[in-house]
This record gives structure tokens, C-alpha cells and sequence, in this order.
């Protein structure tokens, strides 16, 4: 999770889950399907519009308000529950402490205790100084941001609610998760809100890690989202979990096949516990366009990866992150991109350095300006996608209009891409929208396909 204020539409997903089994076979892996809704996103998005934040300056510490938040029931009786829906976390937790986190608003809560014989899968490395009723609990505490900010206070156990259709009565699934009873920063205690949207009760963690949802659920190997874009509220974005996740990955033009790359391990993990749940795909190259020549990466006088992917000849490894709005190069592919865009645009290159008062991590943007010879009135002339080249020969196709903002005039543009020289390389889910993501854990591969609308992929 690297998250960061922007200005654009508060996206609130709501998830109605629906698990599904193969008839006449028990042994079948379930089947659950969340719909996601945007709900009020194009009055988020003026609200945002007009307010004081801007989408120039990027904080690592703090999920945006981009977000694709997804409803779980939780509890006995069940309580709607809304997280940042986060491919980079490996963890489920709440701040709504008393809604979720007490054993009379759930008869089925339980802490966990200290000696929980989960202490060691759960990594409970201490307990939480609160006594609580029943007795001390494993203390929670997940940082976020470079550890400026982290939630705070004890693990704990509940159920999960999955609806079935076809009148079978409802599955509950036991689940671990973290109740939050507080945020702070390396200053003390800070609002939750500076964390995650005032949307969000929590987060929901999808990556590999042992309490994340994907790994709780019983029997799930594959999981599927396809993100629609956030100001077209009256289109969904589904997400799949289990074994027909991927029946829909289909493309429905010729000319738009499935690219397939391996999901890759880091060369190097230090601490192994920050990158090991983690999903990465290999960089091999960028281009811009369909006509212009591949650039391979690491590009021999530029920097080399801090990142690289196990077995990838320095090769970059790229973090996949629905939880970031934006994404973020390392040095080794972004001063690439920003040169051949120089030349592709025949353009000056300057930066928007974020105000003096503002927090020492944000970034600057990277901005192209038309050059003074041009005299038409349109520039630049073609808006070319850029290509990721990935492992195994895949193309990851990002449109001009999602990594390229209008900047003031006609005669500049910025990049939505963030210059992140001195950590990993992320795929944010602004990149990811109108795609349909495919993660395989079990084949340990990632497909993908884009899409003109998420909201019709059926399962």
C-alpha cells in the first residue's frame, strides 16, 4: 500500500458476495463473486475537485481517496464491513473497534489470546498492553509508508458471511483480522482518516500473506477484478475469488488477445516479511507506441534496479498494488521514459516542485512543454500508449489519457507516473482500470485483458 491524496472521484465499491458450487460435486472449489459499485462518484469527484488537495503532490504514507472499497459481512449477527480493497497488504483490519470488536456487538467475536495456539501463524510477537474481557490479546500493529504511519491494537476472530444463491443457506467462514484502536505517525497519535478515506473502515488485504483475505477463504487458488473507471458510476467493477475466476478472461475482439507473464519473486528481501506476500511481474522494457523501438531495461547508461526480480538478469520487478492510485518507476525505467517522451514529443522537460509547506515525501511532477517552433494548434499530434514490456513477451498497454494530464494549456502535459528513485516500481490501479487482472497462485502467473467496460464481464 502506497497511497497518496489526489484530486478525483472517492470511488466506494460495495461487494455483494455470492458463493457458488459446482452441482453434484462437494469437492468443487467455491466460487465468490463481489460486485463492486461505484456509488456517488461523480459527486465525490467535483467535491474533490474544489477542495485544497492537489494530484501534483504524492505522500507514500496514506492511501488516497481513489480508493475501490469492498464490503464484508462480519459478525453474528452480520455487520457491513468497508476496506480499501489492497493487492499490496497482507492484512484485514478495522478502526470501527466498537462496532466490530467487542463481544456484544458480535456473540461470535473472540480475541485472540496470547497463547492462542495461532500465536506463530498470526505473527503474535507480543501482547497488547490493554487487558481486555477474557484477558490480554495479541497485539496488531501494521505500518504503512515508509513506517510513518501504522494502525494499532489487537488481533482478533470472527465470522465471514458469503450469501449463496439458488436458495442454499448462507456459508460462514472463520476469519482473523486486526482491530485498530488507534493510528499514529513517528509524532504520536494521528487520525485514522490521514491513513484511509473517511469511507474506509479498515483495509482488506489480497496478497499472498497468511491473514489476508485470499488466504483465508477456503479453497481459493485464483482471484479475478476488472476496475472500471471511477467517474462512470453507473458501470460495476466485479471481482471473482475461486476456481471460475478466470472463465470470463476471454476477449471478445480478435485484435485484443490475453498477455500472460509469470508472477516473479525479489532478487533480494530485506526484511523478507515487508516483500514475500507480495505480487510482482518483471519490467524487461517500455516503448510508446506500436512503431517506436523497445527500450530494455535496465538501459546500459542509466542506473540499475534497487528491485530485481529472482532469476531476471537485473531485471526490475514491478509490485502490483490495487491499493496505490499511482504508479511508481525506479530510476532505471523512469529516466528512460522520460527521455524517449522527450524525443517521441519533441519536447522540454521541467518540473513542478510540490509548495515548501507541504510533507517532505511528496514528489515532484515530471512535465512536458511544447516547444516554441510549434505553431499548430493541436500538440502533440498522436497520443501514444506506453508499453510495458513484461517476462514471457507480455504488453501491458497504458492509454495517453490515463498517464499523461493536460497541465493548465494546450501547450503542457504531466506525467501520472511518479519518479521513485529509491524504492520498488509499482503498478498502481489507475493502470489497472478497464483491464481485467487474473491472479493464478497456483500456476504463478498473472493475465490480464484489457476491456471497454468491466461492468460485463459475468462470471
Amino acid at each position: 500500500m502506497h497511497m497518496a491524496p489526489l484530486q478525483a472521484a472517492l470511488v466506494t465499491l460495495l461487494l455483494a458476495p455470492v458463493a457458488a458450487m459446482a452441482a453434484g460435486s462437494s469437492a468443487a472449489p467455491s466460487v465468490y463473486r463481489f460486485e463492486l459499485i461505484h456509488v456517488d462518484a461523480l459527486a465525490a469527484h467535483g467535491a474533490e475537485h474544489n477542495s485544497n488537495n492537489d494530484d501534483t503532490y504524492l505522500d507514500t504514507a496514506t492511501y488516497s481517496r481513489r480508493e475501490y472499497l469492498m464490503e464484508l459481512k462480519m459478525g453474528t449477527p452480520p455487520k457491513p464491513f468497508k476496506g480499501v480493497a489492497d493487492t499490496g497488504s497482507d492484512v484485514i483490519w478495522t478502526r470501527r473497534v466498537e462496532l466490530q470488536c467487542e463481544h456484544g456487538a458480535s456473540s461470535s467475536f473472540a480475541g485472540m489470546a496470547c497463547s492462542s495456539e495461532n500465536k506463530q501463524q498470526y505473527e503474535c510477537n507480543e501482547c497488547d498492553k490493554q487487558q481486555q474481557q477474557g484477558g490480554r490479546y495479541c497485539a496488531f500493529s501494521k505500518r504503512y509508508g515508509s513506517k510513518k504511519m501504522r494502525a494499532e491494537g489487537f488481533l482478533a476472530g470472527d465470522v465471514l458471511t458469503l450469501p449463496r444463491k439458488g436458495g442454499l443457506p448462507d456459508k460462514e467462514v472463520p476469519i482473523s483480522f486486526g482491530c485498530a484502536r488507534r493510528c499514529r505517525d513517528d509524532k504520536g497519535d494521528a487520525d485514522c482518516h490521514r491513513l484511509i478515506p473517511k469511507s474506509a473502515d479498515g483495509v482488506v488485504g489480497l496478497n499472498r500473506g497468511p491473514s489476508s483475505l485470499v488466504n483465508q477463504l477456503p479453497r481459493v487458488t485464483k482471484f479475478s477484478y476488472c476496475l472500471n473507471d471511477p467517474l462512470k458510476p453507473e458501470q460495476s467493477s466485479p471481482l471473482w475469488f475461486g476456481g471460475g475466476a478466470d472463465l470470463e478472461l476471454r476477449s471478445d475482439n480478435d485484435a485484443v488477445r490475453v498477455q500472460t507473464t509469470p508472477l516473479v519473486q525479489l532478487a533480494k528481501l530485506e526484511p523478507e516479511s515487508l516483500w514475500k506476500y507480495k505480487y510482482y511481474v518483471e519490467l524487461e522494457g517500455i516503448s510508446v507506441g506500436e512503431e517506436s523501438p523497445v527500450v530494455e531495461l535496465p538501459n546500459k547508461k542509466g542506473p540499475e534496479f534497487n528491485h530485481k526480480s529472482l532469476g531476471g538478469d537485473n531485471k526490475g520487478a514491478m509490485l502490483l498494488d490495487s491499493g496505490c492510485s499511482y504508479t511508481h518507476l525506479e530510476a532505471a525505467a523512469f529516466d528512460p521514459l522520460t527521455e524517449l517522451l522527450r524525443n517521441q514529443l519533441t519536447a522540454q522537460v521541467f518540473q513542478i516542485k510540490p509548495p515548501p509547506d507541504t510533507d517532505e515525501k511528496q514528489h515532484s511532477k515530471t512535465c512536458f512543454r511544447r516547444p516554441s517552433w510549434w505553431f499548430f494548434f493541436s500538440w502533440p499530434r498522436q497520443r501514444p500508449d506506453l508499453v510495458l514490456h513484461l517476462r514471457g513477451g507480455a504488453k501491458m498497454h497504458l492509454r495517453w489519457t490515463t498517464y499523461m494530464t493536460q497541465q493548465g494549456n494546450r501547450s503542457e502535459f504531466c506525467l501520472n507516473i511518479v519518479n521513485n528513485s529509491k524504492s520498488i516500481s509499482i503498478l498502481g490501479n489507475i493502470h489497472q482500470q478497464n483491464m481485467h487482472m487474473l491472479y493464478d497462485l497456483r500456476a504463478e502467473k498473472l493475465s490480464f485483458l484489457p476491456v471497454p467496460d468491466c461492468s460485463k464481464r459475468e462470471l
